[in-house]
Formats: structure tokens, C-alpha cells, sequence
């Protein structure tokens, strides 16, 4: 290595080591001194913007936790008033309650309303006053609100809270429901729920004044409510009616409710001594129809169970001239309530196509399914098809061979000469005509009498001990349960004490008495009339013999034909099957329902008047029905087609009524015939001429809802018994209202909650990802401090012995 003097490379060296050292020492000092690694961009560029970013995640995610916690103080505070809410509502309810008695009067049920009232106006002074930063929260206005709760755009909750002010809680539908007083009817309700959408068919039920709950407008409120938590629709049912001002005088001796007869009463005027009163209420546990006395002189009669009120008799005596029972008579309405404020959506088929009786002027034959009502009356020579239920009594003809079971009602007579084929049950004592040999077993009952010469079969297990004599002095004793070996012929009769099945092959003698519950093992014929004692069902291949009687409730297994001079009058409606054919001459009662053309009969009395055939009640046709000359449309009926009739004044001229107009009075359509070419309705006391045919129709639609309307707290009212009821439907409304509110903020609050708890530990674990990225290592950055200041010693001892390694050179030149 040379020597040199300009330039030291040592001393350079050392320079260049010593002052990296102190640069290293600078930082490393800062880095101790601030408790930071990264202090310049320089330091870590990548790491800074990491950690700058985490430093805004971290900020933004704290102040979402406040913005939680605002809400969930938002949500508090509406819940908390919305408690003191409910708890008004709540005392409402009990109010209306309270006033839903009727030993309340106008003046404390005024009272009870005063109290609602200013129960009332605090309940909207809560909704108003109610507010967070100046935020009204329950009247309405704060909806959709968002809650931001993360450190980036569009993380949020959102709140809203409903309008609780009276006017905006305890909606209600109301409606009433009426049938027009459609005695007869059968009528089907469908209703559409308001909750699912879903269409719910309710039974049928057949409306009737038969003094029946069964057959009441209650029975169809029952029904309502029975699928209520489906539909939510309820309904009560209003069977009342109010008399006019009762003077003094006697009812008639022939004044009855409900068919139970009250007879005459003596009444003074007003009925101020209840006499009138008390002899209704006498007869209610029979008529379930009770009696209440009105200030104005008048009584109300109210059905207790929802059963029509029939009223009949005369009462012009107390009423007024020309005032009979039936001005009392009701079938009643329904009153319908619906939780919310959407539409009632209810149809229903009534069926009852006659609008009074109707005699047919030819055979009719159904074509289909058909229900004849009771009080018609049907003519000999009918035959009546397999299936058919009979109404009433039948006498028939000899039906043979029978194509399917029969049943038969208790009191049914199956005259001698009647089969009972095999496996028939017994319902009554049955007489053999002939020997009969058993092809199966057979169950004999007690009471049953084997005739002598009868054969108990081998194999027959012996119930009762008996014994038989050959006629040659031996006596054979049969032991009760032991089992036969071979044929026994009886040599006496054997009367059974014990049920006791007979093996196949035994013979049983004309003369046997077969008792209740026998089951056969072979056709039995019958020596006398069997008067059943009970229900029985006849097997397939049964006869029975001309002049047996069916009673009503018997189902038909094969045609049968009514004995010629005999006629059925029905004491119950009847289904007739397709097929069966009515005589001409038979009576359809109002009610029925047929299936096919009806050929109406003469309607002339004899003394030129037109009673026949006169509607007491509304009437629809099917298209294709066809009215004769001598029938008279009677005012209100609208017409489905232009009709040209004779003028009943000038006979030369006539008149024309176009399709779709009412009439506004009665038209005879003297000489002309209409045929219908749609459905056409005639208004009750319209008269259908000799000869008409008549396609009856199921009178179908859409129910007409009278009086619907839409109700909330605010139009609560109790100064009715009836309205009171109202207004307990509206305040549980009402409160479902505030609970659903409620349960919205409880969720939202959960919600916010589980958003605060889910922040802080993410703020926590960016907080310290921050830490581990811009904070210094104190223990390592103090080594490395420790390593910079020995270096920096040792850099200064490198750079002065390199500066004195040039002396050397000096000693050279001496």
C-alpha cells in the first residue's frame, strides 16, 4: 500500500461510516423520543398509509358507536312513552268494557264517554309532545330514519316509528250482513281473508223460522268466528224486532213465537202492567225468544242464541188494524267486524230457487241433484232413483233385487213377503216365511226363537244348555259350551238366553222369530210386517215388498216408486238423485232446488183469482225458462229482455219494455210467451202462469254489505250498548297497533345494540393493527440506539487514528 498525503482513504472511510451512524442515531433518538416507528412518509411509506387508513377506520367506527348509541337513546325514549300509551289505551278498553253492560244508563255510559274522552286527548298529546333533539318521534314524521353506524358510506340501521295519535291506531271494518229475510235458504258463505289472501268456504247452513238454533243467523255468526284467527272477520249476530205502540185489547187466541202458542193475553195500553211482557218471557226456555219493555209503550223481542223469531197469530188487537205476527217475524242481520281498514270481500251461494210453492203440470225429471223442501208434497207413481233421501214416509211398490244397500230408518215397515238378504244387521223382530238354509254363519241375539225342526249345524258352539227327544223315549242333553259334532235337529222350539252364531249349513223353519242385532247368514224372507226398532241397513239383492213404508232419513240403494194412491208428503227437505221423476200433480215447496225443467200447473182455484202460483218471496230463472201469457211480472223486476205485452187498457195497441229497465209497476204479458235468454230475477208477488217451464236457478253472488265502514280510536263511542261492543274491538286494534310499534322499536333497539357491541371490538382490533404497524419496539430500538452509540465511538477512534497515520510520513524526511 502507498503512502499518500492528499488523500487519507482511511480517514474518508471513517468520515463516511461515522456519519451514517449519526444519521441511524437521529432516527433511532426520534423514534424513542416520540414512541413512534413510521414519523415521516420516509420512514415507511407503505406502513403510513396502512396505518393512516386504520387511524380513519378506527375514528369513524367510534363516532358510528355514538351515532348507535343516539339511537338506541332515540328508541328508548319512544318506547317509554309508548308504554304509558298502551297503559291508556288499556284503560279505554276496560271503560268501553264497562259500558258494554246494560245496567249502565245514558246518563253513566255519558260519563264513561267523558272519561275516553280526555283519555283520548293525552294519548295525542303523547304522540306530539314526544320528541329527541327537537325530532317529533310519534306522530308520524319519523319514518325511515337511518342510523349511520361504520366507518364507511352506507353502513346504517334504519328506524321508523309509526303515527300513534287516535286518529292513526284501532283500525276497523264494520258491515252488516243481512239475508233478506230468505227463510228457506241455504246459504254458503265464502269469505277472502284480509291476513293471507286465501278464500275460506264456510258450511253451509240452511236458514229457518223452526224455532232451531242449528238454523239461525247465529249458527252463521258461529260459523264466521270459527275461522276468525284465518279470516280476521268476526261477527254477531242481531235477531230483534220492536212492535209498534201496544194498545189495550186481548192478543188472539192463536198468538205463538216460534210455534209454542202464548194464546190470548190481555194487555192494557203500553203493556204498563208487562202483562204482554212477562207472558212471552214465560215461554222462553221453549222459544229462546225473550221479551223487554220500551219506555215508548213498545216491546222488543230479541232472540237469545241467534234462532229466526217466527211470529204468528193475530195481534190487531194490540197493535192495530191489520197487524198480524208475522210484523214481528225476523230472520235477523249479522254484524261483521274486521281488524284494519281494508274491504270485507264475502260472497255467497243461496240456494232455494222457488219463490212459493209450485205445482207441476208434467212429470219432472231430475237431471241432476236436486232438494226438495219440506211441506211439498209428492204424488203417487214418482220413482225416486237410488240414493235419494227420503223427507218423509214413502209406501212403495215391490222393489226387487236390489242394486245397492239400503238404509232404513227406525220405524220403517218391510211388509211379509220382504228378503232381507244375507249380512243384513236386524234392527227390528223378523218372522220367517220359508225353511231357509244358512250359506255362512250366522249371529242370532238374545230373544231369538228357532222354531221346531230347525238344524243347528255341526261346528255351532252351544251357548245355553238344551235338550231333544227322538220320540222313542231318548233324551239328548247339549251342555252350554260345547261344540256341536254333528247336525242337532230341534224337537221343541229353543228361544236364545245368550247370543249364539249358528255354523253354515243350519237350517232355520218358517216360523222363526230373528230379534234386534241378528246378523244374517242367508237371505231371510219375512212372514209378517217387521217394524224396525232401530236403524238398519239392507244388504244388496234385498226385496222389499209392495206397501212397506220407508220414513224419512231412509237413503234409497235402488229406484223406488211411491204406491199408487198413496202420496209422500215431506216433513224434512229431501235429496231426489238425478234421475228420479216427480209425478204430475206433485207440489215443490218454496225452498227447493231442482235440477231441470219444471212444467208449472194450473194456478186458477176455481173462483177465477190467481193464488196458486204467487211469489212470496224474490225468484231466479235460468236462461230458457219460458212464462206463459197468463203470467203477471210484478213492479221492481228488471228485465234481461225487450218484452211486447198488450195494452191492458187498449187492447188494440201495445207496449214494449226495453231490455234492462225496472218495472216501475205490474205487467201481465197477456198475449205473449218469453222465453228467457238470461238469468232473470221476478220480484216477490209476481204470478206465474199455467203451463210456464221453469229452469230454477241457485241464486248466487256477491253478498250486499249494507253500512261498511272504516273506524279508529278516535271514533270511539259507548253511549250504545252495541256501539260499546264496537269500541272493544277498536281498542284491542288499537293496542295490536301500539305492540307492533312497540315490538318494531325493541328490534330495532336489539339491532343497534348488537351493532355497538360488534364496533367496539372491531374499533378495538383496528386500533391495535394500527399499533402494531406505527408504534415503535422499545426494547429492540434501544438495542439498536445502544449498537448506533458504539459505532459512533468507534467511528471517532477509527477517524482520529486514521488522521494520525499520516505523521508517519514526517519521519520519512528526517
Amino acid at each position: 500500500m502507498s503512502l499518500s498525503i492528499n488523500t487519507n482513504t482511511a480517514a474518508l472511510i471513517a468520515h463516511r461510516s461515522m456519519v451514517s451512524t449519526d444519521k441511524n442515531m437521529t432516527t433511532s433518538l426520534t423514534r424513542l423520543s416520540t414512541g413512534l416507528r413510521i414519523n415521516s412518509a420516509a420512514d415507511d411509506a407503505s406502513g403510513l398509509t396502512i396505518a393512516n387508513s386504520l387511524a380513519a377506520q378506527a375514528a369513524g367506527i367510534g363516532q358510528g358507536i355514538q351515532n348507535a348509541n343516539d339511537g338506541v337513546s332515540i328508541v328508548q325514549t319512544a318506547d317509554g312513552a309508548l308504554k304509558e300509551s298502551v297503559s291508556i289505551v288499556n284503560t279505554i278498553k276496560t271503560k268501553a268494557t264497562q259500558a258494554a253492560s246494560d245496567s249502565q244508563t245514558t246518563t253513566t255510559r255519558t260519563a264513561i264517554q267523558e272519561d275516553i274522552d280526555k283519555l283520548l286527548e293525552e294519548l295525542d298529546s303523547i304522540a306530539t309532545s314526544t320528541s329527541y333533539n327537537g325530532m317529533q318521534l310519534l306522530n308520524g314524521t319519523y319514518t325511515n330514519k337511518v342510523i349511520h353506524t361504520g366507518a364507511s358510506a352506507n353502513e346504517s340501521s334504519s328506524i321508523s316509528i309509526g303515527n300513534t295519535e287516535s286518529d292513526s291506531i284501532g283500525h276497523i271494518s264494520t258491515a252488516t250482513l243481512a239475508l233478506d229475510d230468505q227463510e228457506g235458504s241455504t246459504v254458503e258463505l265464502t269469505i277472502t281473508s284480509a291476513i293471507t289472501g286465501e278464500d275460506i268456504h264456510l258450511e253451509p247452513i240452511t236458514i229457518e223460522a223452526n224455532n232451531e238454533e242449528a238454523n239461525g243467523l247465529g249458527a252463521l255468526a258461529d260459523k264466521i268466528n270459527a275461522v276468525t284467527s284465518s279470516t280476521g272477520v268476526s261477527a254477531v249476530a242481531v235477531v230483534e224486532s220492536t212492535s209498534e205502540y201496544i194498545t189495550e185489547g186481548s192478543t188472539g187466541s192463536n198468538f205463538a213465537i216460534n210455534g209454542v202458542t202464548i194464546g190470548a193475553i190481555d194487555v192494557k195500553n203500553g203493556d204498563s202492567d208487562s202483562s204482554l211482557v212477562t207472558a212471552i218471557n214465560d215461554q222462553t226456555s221453549e222459544t229462546g225468544v225473550s221479551a223487554a219493555w220500551n219506555e215508548e209503550g213498545t216491546i222488543t223481542l230479541t232472540s237469545n242464541d241467534g234462532r229466526a223469531i217466527s211470529v204468528t197469530g193475530d195481534l190487531n188487537d194490540v197493535f192495530g188494524e191489520g197487524v198480524e205476527g208475522e210484523a214481528l217475524s225476523t230472520v235477523g242481520y249479522i254484524t261483521l267486524t274486521q281488524e284494519g281498514s281494508s274491504q270485507f270481500n264475502i260472497t255467497a251461494t243461496t240456494s232455494g230457487g222457488t219463490g212459493d210453492k209450485i205445482t207441476l203440470g208434467d212429470d219432472f225429471t231430475a237431471t241432476g241433484e236436486s232438494t226438495i223442501a219440506k211441506e211439498s208434497i209428492i204424488q203417487s207413481g214418482s220413482v225416486l232413483a237410488a240414493g235419494s233421501v227420503l223427507g218423509g214416509e214413502a209406501t212403495v211398490k215391490e222393489i226387487k233385487d236390489t242394486t245397492g244397500d239400503f238404509k232404513l230408518e227406525a220405524g220403517t215397515t218391510l211388509v211379509s213377503g220382504s228378503v232381507l238378504a244375507k249380512g243384513t244387521v236386524i234392527a227390528g223382530e223378523v218372522t220367517t216365511s220359508a225353511k231357509t238354509t244358512l250359506t255362512d254363519d250366522m249371529t242370532v241375539s238374545v230373544g231369538t226363537t228357532l222354531e221346531s225342526g230347525s238344524t243347528l249345524a255341526k261346528g255351532t258352539v252351544v251357548t245355553q244348555t238344551f235338550s231333544t227327544d227322538d220320540g222313542a223315549g231318548t233324551v239328548t242333553t247339549y251342555e252350554a259350551g260345547s261344540t256341536l259334532t254333528a247336525d242337532v235337529n230341534l224337537t221343541s222350539d229353543l228361544t236364545i238366553t245368550k247370543e249364539m252364531t249358528l255354523a253354515e249349513d243350519s237350517i232355520l223353519t218358517s216360523g222363526s222369530v230373528l230379534t234386534a242385532g241378528t246378523k244374517l247368514g242367508a237371505d231371510v224372507g219375512t212372514s209378517g210386517n217387521a217394524v224396525l226398532s232401530g236403524d238398519m241397513t239392507l244388504e244388496t239383492g234385498s226385496t222389499i215388498a209392495s206397501g212397506s213404508t220407508l220414513t224419512a232419513g231412509s237413503v234409497l240403494g235402488n229406484d223406488t216408486t211411491i204406491k199408487t194412491g198413496t202420496t209422500l208428503t215431506v216433513t224434512e227437505d229431501m235429496e231426489i238423485a238425478a234421475g228420479s221423476e216427480i209425478a204430475s200433480g206433485s207440489t215443490i215447496a218454496k225452498g227447493s232446488h231442482l235440477s231441470g225443467a219444471v212444467t208449472v200447473g194450473t194456478i186458477d182455484d176455481g173462483d177465477d183469482t190467481t193464488t196458486g202460483n204467487v211469489l212470496s218471496e224474490d225468484m231466479t230463472l235460468e236462461a230458457g225458462s219460458t212464462l206463459t201469457s197468463t203470467t203477471t211480472l210484478k213492479a221492481g223486476t228488471t228485465l234481461v229482455q225487450a218484452i211486447t205485452v198488450t195494452d191492458p187498457v187498449d187492447s188494440d195497441k201495445e207496449i214494449t219494455y226495453t231490455a234492462g229497465s225496472t218495472l216501475t209497476n205490474d205487467v201481465k204479458l197477456t198475449g205473449t210467451e218469453v222465453t228467457l235468454s238470461e238469468d232473470m230475477t221476478l220480484e216477490k208477488g209476481s204470478t206465474i202462469g199455467s203451463g210456464s217451464e221453469l229452469q230454477i236457478a241457485t241464486q248466487s253472488g256477491d253478498v250486499s254489505l249494507a253500512d261498511q265502514k272504516g273506524m279508529t280510536l278516535a271514533d270511539i263511542s259507548v253511549m250504545t250498548q252495541e256501539d260499546a261492543e264496537i269500541a272493544i274491538a277498536i281498542a284491542d286494534a288499537a293496542l295490536a297497533d301500539l305492540d307492533a310499534i312497540r315490538s318494531g322499536l325493541g328490534s330495532a333497539q336489539n339491532q343497534l345494540t348488537s351493532t355497538i357491541s360488534n364496533l367496539s371490538v372491531t374499533k378495538t382490533n383496528v386500533t391495535a393493527s394500527e399499533s402494531t404497524i406505527r408504534d415503535v419496539d422499545f426494547a429492540e430500538e434501544t438495542a439498536n440506539y445502544a449498537k448506533l452509540s458504539l459505532l459512533a465511538q468507534t467511528s471517532s477512534y477509527a477517524l482520529s487514528q486514521a488522521n494520525a497515520s499520516s505523521s508517519n510520513i514526517t519521519s520519512l524526511l528526517r
